[in-house]
């Protein structure tokens, strides 16, 4: 299954779980743009992985984070001012995609607006982080969708 992340700046992390959302269900965990990490709900990241496209940055190193229990995931990204592309070794089935977000460089709306798409389908259009949560704060975005042959 391609998974399509169209960004402009930031993507920190993808959580790839069953649909219904048992911690245990856990398929998959990536700390875009960053090394392993087990998170302190026990959820093991692998590093960046699966990936085209992008550089990594540890650019959110230097920020505190609020709304999060795991603030070194969000010190890493993996960024682009085109696009990046998640190709995720998935079957048949239902999943949740949970997203997880921080804006660490703008500092205004509209100045990093993007898209996210499932496959070709467009499941989020002009995503602004800023606007909905301002600087240096985590931001989850949950997204289920089903993989049919």
């Amino acid at each position: 299954m391609k998974v399509n992340v169209f960004i402009s700046l930031i993507l920190l992390l993808i959580s790839l779980i069953k649909a219904d959302l048992n911690p245990d269900n856990v398929l998959l965990a990536i700390n875009c743009g960053g090394s392993a990490f087990t998170s302190s709900k026990g959820i093991e990241y692998i590093e960046d992985s699966y990936y085209e496209g992008g550089q990594s940055s540890d650019f959110g190193s230097q920020f505190e984070f609020k709304n999060t229990n795991d603030e070194a995931l969000y010190h890493t990204e993996r960024w682009s001012e085109k696009d990046i592309t998640y190709n995720l070794p998935l079957g048949d089935g239902k999943f949740a995609l949970i997203l997880k977000f921080s804006e660490v460089y703008f500092t205004s709306l509209n100045e990093k607006v993007f898209d996210i798409l499932i496959g070709k389908r467009k499941v989020i259009s002009n995503l602004d982080i800023f606007s909905k949560v301002g600087k240096s704060t985590g931001y989850d975005e949950y997204l289920e969708f089903e993989i049919k042959s």
